[in-house]
C-alpha cells in the first residue's frame, strides 16, 4: 500500500511557538523528503497552529482550544484520506496530532493498533505535565487516562485498549516518574512494552518482530508513530527533549524497516525535529537519508 501514500504536514509546536517543531514539515520538504519517500499524493499542510501559552485552569492543557481543533481537523483529514485508499504519512510537528490521527483512522477501519517508537512514554496528564503541553500527553488520552478535555474531538472510537498498543523505546522514567506522570507498568501487562535497554537486549529486528506479532494478534491493521527523540541525544541533538541512551541511526533502522514493511500498516506519522536547534540542517539531512533506508524495499517483513 506505500504506493498510496499521502504526505500531510502538520505543522504545530504545542510549547505555543510558531516556530521550532512547527516549522519540521517545511524544512524536510526543502531537504528531499518527496523525493525518498514514496507517495501518491502530498496534499500540504493542515491549516492548524498552536500559538498560546495559556494552560486551561480545568483540565492543565496549554492552548487547550487550539489543541481541540487540532485534534478535529486531524481525524478529519486522516479519515478522508484512508477513505480514499491511502496511506497517510503525517509529517509534525510535535506529538499532538497523533490523538486525532489515530481517531481518524479507526473512524474509517475500526480497530487499529499502534507501534509507538519515541523516547518518552507521554502517559502525562495536564496536571502532571511540568509544562501542560499536549506532546506530552498522547499515550494518556490514546488510552483514556487524561480526562476527558479531547473527548469529542476524538469521537468514540479514540480510545484504545492497552493490549492495541506496543510502546518502544521510551528511557524517560527517571523523569516522568519523579514528576507524578503514569507509568506504562501502571497500565498492565496488556501493554506491550520495551524500553530503550530491552530493545537492545532483545536485538532490534527481534524486537520488530515481536512487536508486530503482538500487533497482529490484536486489532491486525496499525499506525506507526516515530518520535525522532527516541534517538541518543549526542546522534540526534535537533529534538526539543534530549535524554542520554538513545537509539543510534543504525539502531533505529533496523527497528521501524520491518514495521514500513508490514502489509498490516495503515499509516504513520514522524515527529518532534526542530529546525531551530539545526542551524545547518545537518540533523534534518540525517533523517531523510534514514526515511531513505527506512523505506528500501519496504522494509521486507510481512
Amino acid at each position: 500500500m506505500l504506493e498510496n501514500l499521502s504526505i500531510i504536514g502538520v505543522p504545530v509546536d504545542s510549547e505555543g511557538t510558531l516556530a521550532g517543531t512547527s516549522r519540521g514539515p517545511r524544512v524536510l520538504r526543502q531537504l528531499g523528503l518527496l523525493d525518498v519517500v514514496p507517495h501518491d499524493a502530498d496534499i500540504g499542510d493542515l491549516p492548524v497552529s498552536i500559538a498560546s501559552t495559556e494552560r486551561d485552569p480545568v483540565s492543565g492543557m496549554k492552548a487547550a482550544p487550539e489543541v481541540v481543533v487540532l485534534t478535529a481537523k486531524t481525524r478529519s483529514a486522516i479519515a478522508r484520506e484512508i477513505g480514499l485508499g491511502r496511506m497517510p504519512l503525517i509529517v509534525g510537528g510535535c506529538c499532538a496530532p497523533l490523538i486525532g490521527a489515530m481517531a481518524g483512522a479507526r473512524d474509517v477501519l475500526g480497530g487499529v493498533g499502534l507501534a509507538y517508537v519515541d523516547g518518552h512514554s507521554d502517559l502525562y496528564d495536564g496536571q502532571t505535565s511540568p509544562a501542560g503541553d499536549c506532546a506530552d500527553m498522547p499515550m494518556a488520552f490514546l488510552l483514556g487516562r487524561a480526562g476527558d478535555l479531547l473527548a469529542d474531538a476524538m469521537g468514540p472510537n479514540g480510545v484504545l485498549a492497552p493490549e492495541e498498543v506496543a510502546m518502544l523505546g521510551y528511557r524517560d522514567a527517571y523523569i516522568a516518574a519523579p514528576a507524578g506522570s503514569l507509568m506504562p507498568e501502571d497500565i498492565g501487562d496488556s501493554l506491550y512494552r520495551r524500553d530503550a535497554d530491552a530493545l537492545r537486549r532483545e536485538g532490534m529486528a527481534s524486537a520488530a518482530k515481536a512487536a508486530l506479532e503482538h500487533l497482529r494478534a490484536g486489532p491486525g491493521r496499525f499506525w506507526l508513530h516515530l518520535d525522532w527523540d527516541v534517538l541518543d541525544e549526542e546522534q540526534f541533538p535537533s529534538s526539543d527533549y534530549l535524554m542520554p541512551n538513545g537509539l543510534s541511526w543504525t539502531e533505529l533502522i533496523e527497528l521501524v524497516r520491518p514495521l514500513i514493511g508490514s502489509s498490516h500498516l495503515i499509516g504513520m506519522s514522524l515527529a518532534c525535529y526542530n529546525p531551530d536547534n539545526d542551524a545547518d540542517l545537518s540533523d534534518g539531512r540525517k533523517i531523510i537519508r534514514c526515511l531513505e533506508a527506512m523505506f528500501s524495499n519496504d522494509g521486507g517483513s510481512r
